[in-house]
Parts: structure tokens; C-alpha cells; sequence
């Protein structure tokens, strides 16, 4: 056989710009069977959320929390506002809205296709 003839399925591999076989490309970073990254997973809260957590809980900070609290909705600004809502909304979690539905809710698949029908008859 010829240098230029070469055997079916017997293809040479590409080679990337830096030379490397991009077969081998991340295997040694690979996950192995049973193998465990993040054992304690995604972090239940966030560092912010634990940061208020332990200023609001001591009870020395209490008197300067609730002086500084009362300054901020008195000074009349937004951001300040806004920013004890987010703290407020980060320990206790978001308050919940009240919705109130009135009428019909749903219809059954087939009572919808029934109405279709009679509709396209008509």
C-alpha cells in the first residue's frame, strides 16, 4: 500500500492549533463515577441574607437599629426605603398579596371544544 492510499476508518486525527489531541481535551477534570463536587450544595442563603440576620438578632444593636430605622423613613428618601424593604424581605421572606377572583375559573377541555363546535355550526 501507498503512503497516499490510506485504509477506510483509519483516519488521522486532528490536531489542535497548540498541537494537543482534543480527544484527551478535559479528562483529567472530568466527574468520575461517584464522585461528589459539591457535597453540601447550592448555599441555602445568600452571605448578605446571614449578615442582617446576625446584626438584627443581637439585642445590643436594637435601640441604634430602631433610631436608624426611624431616621431613614423620616428622611423621605426612596433608596433608603427600598433598601429596608430588601432587608426586610431577605430575613422574613416577601410578603404575601391577597388576590381575589371573582367568576368563572375553568372550563372542562370538553366543554370547551362543545362551545367551539356549536360556534363553528352556526
Amino acid at each position: 500500500m501507498n503512503k497516499q492510499q490510506k485504509k477506510p476508518g483509519n483516519k488521522p486525527q486532528k490536531r489542535l492549533r497548540n498541537g494537543c489531541d482534543p480527544s484527551v481535551i478535559g479528562k483529567a477534570t472530568q466527574i468520575k463515577p461517584g464522585e461528589v463536587r459539591n457535597p453540601g450544595g447550592r448555599p441555602k442563603k445568600r452571605p448578605i441574607t446571614e449578615i442582617y440576620e446576625r446584626i438584627l438578632a443581637d439585642t445590643k444593636n436594637c435601640n441604634s437599629i430602631e433610631a436608624a430605622v426611624l431616621k431613614l423613613v423620616l428622611g423621605g428618601r426612596m433608596a433608603s426605603v427600598l433598601t429596608l424593604r430588601e432587608m426586610a424581605e431577605r430575613v422574613e421572606g416577601k410578603v404575601a398579596q391577597q388576590v381575589e377572583l371573582n367568576g368563572e375559573l375553568t372550563l372542562a377541555l370538553s366543554e370547551r371544544i362543545q362551545k367551539a363546535r356549536e360556534r363553528r355550526q352556526q
